[in-house]
């Protein structure tokens, strides 16, 4: 029974790794991609 509980306990330690590190990388992509457009836009006004 121990064996199952540890085994449920690295499960769900994982699964709140996981989440964690997608919503880290999905607001890094968004700050990263806002950058870009405001880059690409400034660029594309200067010319």
């Amino acid at each position: 029974m121990t064996n199952g509980i540890s085994t449920l306990c690295a499960a769900i330690a994982s699964f709140l790794v996981a989440c964690l590190i997608v919503r880290l990388v999905g607001q890094f992509v968004a700050g990263h991609t806002l950058r870009v457009n405001r880059w690409l836009r400034d660029r594309s006004r200067s010319h």
